[in-house]
């Protein structure tokens, strides 16, 4: 595949998603765009679910000045590629295919719930280099029991900034404009068949 049937591919991916997502996160649109948007979207999401899973731990985090910049804002918007093993990622990229981007941000607390008690009470030096450990295996748990942590995750609208929940179909599955771009690749990739 060419780059550009891959980028349209994981766009009808991501567009999907939105029937599973509870919280109707139009898909990756903005993510990457000019001043990154959606990425802050999302990290305003991930602080306030991280207040709600992880409450304990993020007030620490907050009284020592760890800033979620260092490590959480990458796991998000690299997709984990370069912070974790590959394996894990391909698992991850998987339940993000299923769960959209709500997923990434399950996946981000199930990391965290599931390593808290090694982070509690510790120093920023030692928090950083904890976190940044994870690429070569190390103070892992395995994907799948970062999964099944992702999966207990209470995710609702209240952790939307301001509590903006889009309401109407058309708000839902966001601007649709590229739909016939996307039924023309999909056209010119099975005609070569």
């Amino acid at each position: 595949m060419k780059e550009e049937e891959v980028f349209w591919t994981f766009i009808a991916f991501t567009k999907d998603t939105l029937k599973h997502d509870p919280l109707h996160i139009d898909g990756a649109d903005g993510l990457y765009n000019d001043k990154f948007p959606k990425m802050d979207f999302l990290m305003k999401c991930f602080d306030n679910a991280f207040a709600r899973n992880v409450g304990d731990l993020k007030k620490y985090l907050d009284e020592i000045a760890f800033p979620n910049m260092l490590w959480v804002y990458k796991w998000i918007f690299i997709l984990f590629l370069l912070s974790f093993p590959f394996a894990y990622c391909l698992r991850f990229w998987d339940y993000i295919f299923g769960y959209g981007l709500s997923g990434i941000l399950r996946l981000s607390l199930g990391i965290v719930a599931l390593t808290k008690n090694e982070l509690k009470d510790k120093d920023f030096t030692y928090i950083n280099t904890f976190m940044t450990s994870f690429k070569n295996g190390r103070n892992l748990p395995s994907a799948e029991e970062i999964i099944e942590a992702a999966e207990r995750i209470d995710l609702d609208a209240s952790i939307l900034p301001g509590n903006n929940v889009p309401q109407e179909e058309d708000e839902l599955m966001g601007d649709v404009e590229d739909e016939p771009k996307i039924m023309s690749m999909h056209a010119k990739m099975h005609s070569n068949e």
